[in-house]
């Protein structure tokens, strides 16, 4: 499992232990967890560098805001246009 930095596009953290492919992944709200879940039927939880973790965590959190609120506002814009 490979934590990249959005922003700058580099891997800074590699976390290895699963046996097969990472089929999802969280962030804790302090950004100090990570939980992944495998295809070889495991789950870990593993410690963050929180001073890595908590920009990629924010900057995360800021882009599902961004998206929302766009999909709110096109549904509204279509209709204007009718």
């Amino acid at each position: 499992l490979r934590i990249w930095d959005a922003a700058s596009g580099e891997s800074v953290q590699t976390l290895e232990g699963h046996g097969d492919p990472v089929r999802s992944v969280a962030w804790s709200p302090d950004g100090a967890r990570i939980v992944s879940g495998s295809f070889d039927k495991t789950l870990r939880i593993w410690e963050s560098r929180v001073e890595d973790a908590l920009p990629m965590w924010r900057a995360a959190v800021e882009r599902r805001r961004r998206a929302a609120a766009e999909a709110q506002q096109q549904p509204a814009e279509a209709e204007a246009g009718d």
